[in-house]
């Protein structure tokens, strides 16, 4: 399973390296979530932003997500 993982990151780090808003949001979900590379919150929010100004939905609703629990956090 863990190698499924690491080529499916591969596969999408070079569509998104194309530019693809799909592969850029589902790297940015590896990174979120620490699946094959190092959790990187700040990473996976660029990747986020780029696919979203691309209207990717999934992106979109991940920086929706993401700025929620932020928020949660700050909330005392």
């Amino acid at each position: 399973m863990k190698k499924d993982m690491h080529a499916a990151f591969e596969y999408y780090h070079q569509g998104a390296k194309l530019g693809n808003p799909a592969s850029l949001a589902k790297c940015g979900w590896f990174f979120e979530n620490g699946y094959v590379v190092d959790k990187d919150i700040d990473e996976a929010i660029g990747l986020y932003q780029l696919a979203a100004k691309k209207n990717e939905p999934s992106a979109i609703e991940a920086l929706k997500r993401l700025e929620n629990n932020q928020n949660s956090e700050e909330t005392p």
